[in-house]
C-alpha cells in the first residue's frame, strides 16, 4: 500500500484544520482533497472490474460498483453545497454594495 494511501486524505484533513481560520483555503483544500481521491477510486474501480472472476468472490464488482456510486454520490454533494455557498456569498456581496450610497 505504501506512502500513497497514507498521504491521499492529507488535503481533506490539512483543509478540514486550516477552514475555522481560512475559510477559502480550507473548502479549497477539502473540494481538491475529495476530487484527488475520486480519481483514485476511479482509476482503482476501472482496473479492478476486468480482473474480477465470478467464481472467485461474486460480491466484488458489487462492492466495487458501490464504491464507485459512493464517491459519485459524494463528489455531487460537495460540488451542490460549493455552488450554493459561493452564489450566497454572492448574492450577500451584491446586497451590501447596493446598501451603500
Amino acid at each position: 500500500m505504501g506512502i500513497g494511501f497514507a498521504l491521499l486524505p492529507a488535503p481533506l484533513i490539512i483543509g478540514a484544520i486550516v477552514q475555522s481560520r481560512f475559510r477559502h483555503l480550507g473548502r479549497g483544500l477539502i473540494c481538491f482533497g475529495a476530487i484527488l481521491t475520486s480519481g483514485v477510486v476511479f482509476v482503482v474501480g476501472i482496473f479492478t472490474v476486468p480482473e474480477i472472476h465470478t467464481g472467485d468472490l461474486p460480491g466484488r464488482l458489487a462492492l466495487v460498483a458501490a464504491s464507485v456510486i459512493l464517491m459519485i454520490l459524494c463528489d455531487w454533494v460537495i460540488l451542490v453545497n460549493e455552488l450554493r455557498m459561493r452564489r450566497s456569498a454572492k448574492v450577500s456581496t451584491l446586497s451590501t454594495d447596493r446598501e451603500r450610497p
